[in-house]
C-alpha cells in the first residue's frame, strides 16, 4: 500500500508515480516479473507475462499458487485499488489530525462495508 501525505514538498511528484506504480499495466507486471510484487490492477493479472513460468520453478508463481486462492482467502477483494484510496483518505485524515486512529479505523471499515458488504 502507498501513502501520500497531502502536506508535502513532493506531494504532487509521489502521487504521479503511485499512480503509475499502482495503474500502469507495464509497470505492474514489471514489478511482478522483477520482485513478485503482486499486481493490484485487473488488467495487469489478465496479462500473459504474469503466468508465464519462472525458469527456476519449472511452473507460474502466479497460475500454480496465486490464483486459485485468490477467490477464496487470499485477496477477497478485486478491486484493490479502490480499497487503497480508501485508506489513504482515512490516513491522511489521521496523521493530519482531523481524526482518530479509532475514528478512521471505524470510517474506513463502514466504507468497506458499504461497498463490499
Amino acid at each position: 500500500m502507498l501513502t501520500i501525505p497531502r502536506r508535502g514538498r513532493n506531494t504532487e511528484a509521489a502521487l504521479k508515480w503511485a499512480l503509475f506504480l499502482g495503474t500502469d499495466t507495464e509497470a505492474q507486471v514489471g514489478l511482478w516479473q522483477n520482485g513478485y510484487g503482486f499486481p493490484t490492477s485487473l488488467r495487469a493479472r489478465r496479462d500473459p507475462r504474469v503466468a508465464e513460468p519462472q525458469p527456476y520453478l519449472g511452473q507460474s508463481m502466479y497460475t500454480d499458487s496465486l490464483a486459485p486462492r485468490e477467490t477464496q482467502y487470499f485477496n477477497l477483494v478485486q478491486d484493490w485499488p479502490r480499497v487503497q484510496v480508501a485508506m489513504g483518505r482515512e490516513l491522511d485524515l489521521m496523521f493530519g489530525g482531523r481524526k482518530t486512529p479509532d475514528q478512521a479505523w471505524r470510517d474506513f471499515e463502514a466504507e468497506m462495508v458499504s461497498v463490499y458488504g
